[in-house]
């Protein structure tokens, strides 16, 4: 986010080139957002279905994992709201708002709990600074409308709870906390400059208790767990001292 949304925002300095950035952008998702729609109807569901990425021939554009497919649509989605928004007065505003809306919906079948929290993040800040133009413009929608938009929130809130209450996603939380505890622990042994960059998932393999109770080891969890293990507290305050 930092090198592909913040970097450009510093960069590109005149409306025109702005333009012409947040078009490429919303391309890309509208993009992505076919590619995951594919998905649904290509990809055998592996318990819960989900829009996951796939491989073209020997190519992997967006990797194997469903959270991969969400990361770049959660970066995307609000330029591609600023767009829609900015051509409001032009024709074309009606096919940019269905952009945006595929760009949601494939976000959200992706399953990632992540996606779901940065989504919601996103919408609570739009809501609060536009709250007032947001207001308005409810207020002006037929009631038939404001019917359907209550009953697809409705099925989307239903959905993500009965998701969020089933035993895939505690095993998934399960394991997530066993990782951080797992991790805590190697990071007590040498708390300064930790272990080298790039050794979580070999130290991870080698701890018996996790792989016996889930398998094979993936990446942390979590950035802060990662650097902790891998660059000790120096490097952790050090990156954090790059963002700041």
């Amino acid at each position: 986010y930092v090198a592909y949304v913040v970097m450009i925002g510093r960069l590109v300095t005149t409306t025109a080139a702005w333009l012409r950035v947040a078009k490429v952008l919303f391309g890309v998702g509208l993009a992505i957002s076919v590619y995951g729609m594919v998905s649904l109807f290509l990809v055998p569901p592996q318990g819960w279905v989900r829009a996951v990425p796939f491989p073209l021939g020997v190519f992997t554009p967006l990797g194997v994992n469903h959270n991969q497919l969400a990361e770049p649509l959660v970066a995307i989605i609000p330029i591609a709201v600023w767009l829609a928004w900015y051509y409001r007065h032009h024709r074309a505003q009606q096919w940019l708002w269905w952009g945006v809306g595929a760009m949601i919906a494939v976000c959200l079948l992706t399953l990632s709990r992540a996606a779901w929290l940065g989504l919601s993040v996103q919408a609570a800040i739009v809501l609060w600074v536009y709250r007032r133009e947001v207001f308005i413009k409810i207020k002006q929608l037929v009631p038939e409308f404001k019917v359907a938009l209550l009953a697809i929130a409705v099925a989307v809130v239903g959905y993500m709870t009965y998701f969020l209450t089933s035993n895939i996603v505690s095993s998934s939380s399960t394991a997530r906390w066993d990782v951080t505890e797992i991790t805590l622990a190697y990071a007590s042994v040498k708390p300064w400059f930790g272990y080298g960059p790039g050794t979580f998932v070999e130290l991870l393999t080698n701890s018996y208790v996790y792989t016996l109770e889930y398998g094979e080891a993936l990446d942390a969890r979590g950035l802060i767990q990662k650097m902790l293990v891998e660059t000790g507290l120096f490097g952790l305050l050090a990156f954090v001292s790059f963002l700041g």
